[in-house]
């Protein structure tokens, strides 16, 4: 079975985090102890990109990953020698102020950083004041080496006033550099309820393939590889391919593309797959890392999942033979 190279390195360095957002999806807070080390980060890159040349991008997440402090400045530039390129996600707690953001923004690029996340919404803001990311988005477009910035903010209804969407939309007009920096909304889901988004004015029913799955290697805090970045992945089994080694890495990733789910995952989505196994039940309007927990942590969906028969698994093989060649062009 052809495999889908990786591009991307995601190191969900830690789930220790300067917040404790109610609705995290990791339920990351200050409390979280457990960081990546120094020479586990370098171990996980060297070992990566000599076993995938196609690596082009390390992102560094969490959790809060600015809180490895030195060793998150030693990882990017240990990247940079690499020729990686790299993208840190952030909840932008260091922008206190114009000047503490430039600095800090300066140290990062100084030693390599090109790209920029910046998470906020209404359960950030609790923690991380709007002036903050202000600063870091007029810093970041005062930095030449800082080639993309993006501002992901939690898609709600219920913001009662100021919609910071809106806020930082307006400053970002302003920008000396409007056109690297974007920003988003992102559908924020209540992980309590998980049949409750937070936005209810559209319907979030993507029906196309998941392509969070294959886009590259994932590997949080415990040195677990991880099919996909997607807020699903640490609630399933399912999406976990077993401890990081550097013996086992190439065979651990191949394996994913004989495990016929995920091909199934790559190229219908799992609302598709949902309604292709439930097909007189009706399935509410979520996120679509939500319908994923739906399909692979209930227990009616995983028996229906392994029911599958030798006909539809072939349909799903050709399916994905299909657009890989096409995608190979």
């Amino acid at each position: 079975m052809d495999i889908i190279n990786p591009q991307i390195l995601t190191l969900i360095t830690t789930y220790k985090c300067t917040a404790a957002c109610e609705n995290c999806c990791f339920n990351c807070s200050p409390q979280y102890s457990r960081l990546m080390s120094i020479s586990e980060i370098k171990e996980y890159i060297s070992t990566c990109k000599a076993t995938f040349p196609s690596i082009k991008v390390v992102v560094f997440t969490g959790g809060e990953c600015t809180l490895l402090k030195d060793d998150l400045i030693s990882a990017i530039s240990f990247c940079a020698n690499l020729g990686l390129k790299t993208r840190i996600v952030s909840n932008g707690h260091w922008g206190k102020s114009l000047e503490t953001a430039q600095n800090y923004i300066k140290l990062l690029t100084d030693n390599g950083l090109s790209e920029l996340n910046i998470s906020t919404g209404k359960d950030h803001l609790k923690y991380v004041p709007l002036t903050n990311i202000i600063n870091i988005i007029q810093a970041a477009d005062l930095n030449d080496k800082i080639t993309g910035i993006v501002v992901s903010i939690e898609k709600r209804e219920d913001y009662n006033g100021n919609n910071p969407i809106k806020i930082l939309r307006e400053k970002a007009t302003l920008l000396k550099h409007r056109e690297k920096t974007f920003i988003v909304e992102s559908p924020w889901v209540n992980f309590r309820k998980r049949n409750i988004l937070f936005n209810h004015q559209e319907r979030i029913e993507k029906r196309e393939g998941c392509k969070n799955i294959f886009s590259g290697i994932q590997i949080n805090p415990n040195g677990q590889l991880l099919s996909c970045c997607g807020l699903a992945c640490e609630y399933t089994p399912v999406l976990k391919l077993g401890k990081f080694t550097q013996d086992s890495l190439l065979r651990k990733y191949k394996q994913q593309f004989n495990d016929i789910l995920k091909l199934w995952l790559y190229t219908d989505g799992p609302l598709n797959i949902l309604n292709q196994i439930n097909e007189t039940s009706k399935i509410e309007c979520r996120h679509d890392c939500d319908y994923c927990l739906e399909l692979l942590t209930k227990s009616n969906n995983i028996k229906k999942l392994l029911d599958i028969d030798n006909k539809r698994a072939k349909e799903i093989v050709l399916k994905y033979i299909i657009d890989i060649k096409t995608l190979k062009k």
